[in-house]
């Protein structure tokens, strides 16, 4: 997460900060001063998480909300040693982008897929529905697409089957 982020973050949080100043003196009885401090401390997390999901940084894998299990296109891939992968996956809708944490052979699967005829093609990614466990997993499955039949199929042939008697 680069620094617009938590800049943008942190003046949300101050202009909510100065409306909870306000209402915590103001000189009136008020009984909405413990909720909303309250308020702010629930709502700071949240501008948090609202403004990484808005300004389309890529979501982490581990969390189980973020991305459901099922097989996806592949729409691009980049990847940082010792970082993570990113991948950019098309869900049917809006394609979205993933952080998936450092795996040597989730990696060199992927470049060898894009080495290969079959990776220029596209590729997919399966991966499996999230749950939790201390376990180490496997990373998810990437796969080149399916090839198209150079020949087309034999027409079918309807012959009566010959028959054949012992006498």
């Amino acid at each position: 997460m680069t620094n617009e982020a938590i800049y943008v973050w942190l003046i949300i949080t101050l202009i909510l900060a100065l409306f909870v100043t306000v209402t915590v003196w103001s000189r009136s009885r008020s009984t909405w001063r413990l909720p909303s401090v309250a308020g702010l401390f629930i709502a700071a997390p949240i501008a948090l998480g609202s403004v990484i999901h808005v300004l389309g940084w890529p979501l982490p894998r581990s969390l189980a909300l973020t991305m459901p299990g099922g097989d996806y296109a592949v729409l691009g891939t980049k990847m940082i040693v010792g970082e993570g992968i990113y991948v950019l996956l098309d869900e049917g809708g809006v394609p979205r982008y993933y952080a998936f944490p450092w795996d040597k052979k989730m990696s060199d699967k992927i470049q060898e897929l894009l080495d290969s005829e079959g990776g220029k093609e596209g590729m997919r990614m399966k991966v499996p529905p999230y749950e939790f466990s201390w376990e180490k997993r496997d990373p998810p499955e990437v796969y080149a697409l399916p090839q198209p039949k150079v020949l087309p199929e034999k027409p079918r042939q309807e012959e009566e089957p010959k028959r054949f008697d012992n006498i």
